[in-house]
């Protein structure tokens, strides 16, 4: 049976560079090992905690002896159970292992491949996925290069640059594999990496005050590779009427946070300093249509690339506060990423798709000119059970707000009592401009105006029988 080459330096001065007081009792350790295996570990080192610069850290939180059974309990007497064929012993185990909360998934995958640990292979990979945090410089120490494949072939739900950078520390620490670095650099995209990365490759560099030399690989390979996948990026996939995101588990976040609120089970994604949320597809696609949500009001707008060096504006709506469900269509084009620019918070539901849809964008506003109603959100009125009513002669009016701009050119009123009334519009609540007005009318009324952006309606009655205006029904544009 294989012996973990770890194992000799359990509670050994050797290489030690880390002291873990536990129990009044001082444990020496190594910090790379403790970050391999333990997102505990890993988090702490690796964070602006005290601990991550600290020679001694003290583990209140824990005993003595419950501590080295932890290490060995996962580490030596699974190993040992799976051997022997204990399997009530081993599937215990394996259901305790998948129960921890602190437990580092990519460490335990190297174990789980090494032994043929089926159920940890599955639970690993499947974790692994889900996985959107953040990838140190030690995360792939320790792999094999078989299991390190394996893990670059799952597509991990990070940023290309990230994943590349890990790779290379890993390539710089394992020369004696240096056969095996073309394969492994076949599994990232050198194409959407900026030279600064690549650059990486070829230049030495000092981490934690140690000398590491150039990777030894040849350069003219790595160019033909980024050639490569260049022209493969011109091709793209077309999926009708289809969100080509399946799900938060397949949303990938370049930039951005995503967070989860508890209490209220909510999920939603926030922008980084620069104000940016990048959604990476993974590969190209020929698409015409996103829906975003946000759940407030804001700005924004929407850019594309296909690389993450040239951006090309779809949607501009930074001079419009929209709120709520946002169903965006453009020109279809092919693109891998998404970057919404402006928009602080964002709900993670977001959709791609190639709409067969029809859909007219007005050439000078870009924005849609609808040809079904539009949802209208109440903003100041007074709702009576089947109509809004204010008082005659209110100017302060009857108001909507479209929850994202459109160029409207009507929209149809419903009034079941004699009256007269105005109709004005914005793109800005309290920037209004007056565009129909009626006098004595009763029944469904169609207001026509000149097409322009709106984001704001309101109505003001003139005259009515009683000292209230009464709106029945606001539908816009007229269909």
């Amino acid at each position: 049976m294989a012996v973990d080459k770890n194992t000799s330096l359990l509670l050994s001065n050797e290489k030690s560079d880390v002291t873990l007081v536990i129990d009044d009792q001082e444990l020496p350790a190594h910090r790379s090992i403790l970050s391999e295996r333990s997102e505990y570990f890993k988090t702490m080192f690796s964070s602006s905690f005290i601990e991550a610069k600290s020679d001694k850290i003290t583990l209140n939180e824990t005993n003595l002896e419950a501590f080295n059974s932890v290490l060995e309990y996962i580490y030596t007497v699974l190993v040992c159970a799976r051997f022997y064929m204990v399997d009530d012993l081993s599937s215990e185990m394996i259901s305790c292992i998948k129960n921890t909360n602190y437990v580092n998934h990519y460490s335990l995958l190297k174990y789980s491949l090494d032994y043929a640990v089926d159920d940890l292979i599955l639970y690993c990979t499947d974790s692994i996925r889900k996985d959107d945090g953040y990838l140190s410089p030690y995360t792939f120490e320790g792999m094999s290069p078989s299991t390190l494949e394996y893990v670059l072939k799952l597509r991990l739900r990070m940023s290309e640059s990230m994943i590349f950078e890990t790779l290379v520390y890993w390539m710089r620490w394992n020369p004696k594999y240096s056969s095996l670095f073309p394969k492994l650099l076949e599994h990232i995209d050198l194409y959407i990496l900026g030279e600064k990365h690549l650059d990486m490759l070829f230049k030495p560099i000092n981490f934690f005050r140690r000398a590491y030399e150039t990777v030894s690989i040849d350069p003219s390979f790595v160019q033909n590779l980024l050639k490569e996948q260049q022209e493969k990026a011109q091709k793209f996939q077309k999926i009708i009427n289809q969100n080509v995101i399946n799900g938060i588990d397949d949303l990938c976040i370049v930039e951005g946070c995503k967070y989860k609120n508890y209490y209220l089970n909510e999920k939603y994604l926030t922008a980084t300093k620069n104000n940016n949320i990048i959604v990476d597809l993974r590969q190209q696609y020929l698409l015409n249509c996103l829906k975003l949500q946000f759940d407030s009001g804001t700005t924004y707008n929407v850019a594309v690339s296909k690389d993450m060096h040239d951006w090309e504006r779809v949607i501009d709506h930074s001079k419009y506060q929209c709120c709520g469900p946002q169903v965006l269509y453009f020109e279809e084009r092919s693109f891998r990423f998404i970057r919404i620019q402006r928009a602080k918070r964002l709900n993670v539901n977001i959709e791609a798709l190639y709409s067969t849809e029809s859909f007219e964008i007005d050439p000078a506003t870009k924005l849609i000119v609808p040809n079904q109603n539009v949802v209208l959100k109440e903003v100041k009125c007074r709702r009576f059970e089947g109509y809004f009513a204010l008082k005659v002669n209110n100017h302060n009016g009857i108001i909507f707000q479209l929850l994202q701009p459109y160029v409207i050119g009507s929209m149809k009123l419903l009034l079941n009592e004699e009256s007269s009334y105005y109709v004005e519009v914005g793109t800005k609540n309290g920037e209004w401009k007056r565009v129909f007005a009626e006098y004595n009318v009763i029944g469904w009324r169609t207001a026509t105006f000149e097409k322009q952006p709106v984001l704001f309606i309101k109505i003001v009655g003139t005259k009515a029988p009683s000292k209230n205006f009464k709106l029945y029904k606001l539908e816009c544009p007229a269909i």
